[in-house]
């Protein structure tokens, strides 16, 4: 794992994560940030555990496994301005009901772009391969 966050806040800025199991794992943090930042090859790009008020803001992830997790019951996220290519996983909610908002996202090639975590998924496939939505 590259950074292990455990509760409180901040903001992770302008780095690259490359091949790693999780390259930024928040533990049951509130009002943190992740901006201007590249995931590239990792199995999880972030992953917030029972977080609160997390935001990913203008970072790409290509070619991971899960590029945004939200794991474990958590609310008011939001990603917005991040380009997800060619990942498995654009962004993946493991409780059905956990809160994400999403603006001005690029989602290109993955294959599942988002799962709500009560088996609905909306699958880039059923798109064409492209989807943009502001």
């Amino acid at each position: 794992m590259a950074v292990v966050p455990g509760g409180g806040s901040g903001t992770i800025r302008d780095c690259v994560f490359m091949l790693n199991v999780r390259s930024v794992d928040y533990q049951s943090c509130t009002d943190h940030t992740v901006q201007n930042c590249l995931f590239m090859g990792n199995n999880q790009g972030v992953r917030d555990y029972q977080g609160d008020n997390g935001e990913v803001v203008n970072c790409t992830f290509d070619h991971n496994i899960r590029g945004v997790s939200l794991v474990g019951v958590s609310d008011s996220h939001s990603a917005w301005n991040n380009l997800f290519t060619w990942n498995s996983y654009a962004i993946l909610r493991t409780v059905a009901g956990t809160n994400i908002d999403e603006h001005h996202n690029a989602f290109y090639n993955n294959v599942v772009y988002d799962e709500y975590g009560d088996g609905t998924i909306r699958s880039e496939e059923s798109r064409g391969g492209k989807e943009c939505r502001s």
